[in-house]
């Protein structure tokens, strides 16, 4: 029987070919930005992580917060060449986001490796 979950489909494991992502800790007064790559909406998720001064960042950015789950129920994602593990609801918040023709600049407070 199929799902009526769009993300019941969606495989918790690793994007094939594509290495798993590496953490960087940040530096004092840094933050990380997210850019949310244009897809369709069943197409992966993909982005590219920047690492930003806040005292000098003037690019405009919507930030994200809100309960995140349990850690036990990750999807993964594509970032910058490697797979990203995200929480169910960070992955639904994410693809509902996506627009199919323009990035979007974002700060998610639960960016984890």
């Amino acid at each position: 029987m199929e799902s009526s979950n769009p993300s019941a489909n969606m495989s918790n494991q690793n994007v094939p070919g594509i290495q798993p992502y590496t953490y960087y800790a940040l530096s004092d007064g840094e933050f990380r930005l997210l850019s949310l790559h244009p897809r369709a909406f069943e197409s992966p998720i993909s982005i590219s992580l920047e690492h930003r001064i806040l005292s000098e960042s003037s690019k405009t950015y919507e930030a994200l917060s809100y309960p995140w789950g349990t850690s036990a129920d990750h999807f993964a994602i594509v970032r910058d060449g490697g797979n990203l593990h995200v929480t169910t609801n960070l992955f639904e918040a994410l693809r509902r986001l996506r627009s199919e023709t323009t990035a979007r600049a974002l700060w998610v407070d639960a960016i984890r490796s």
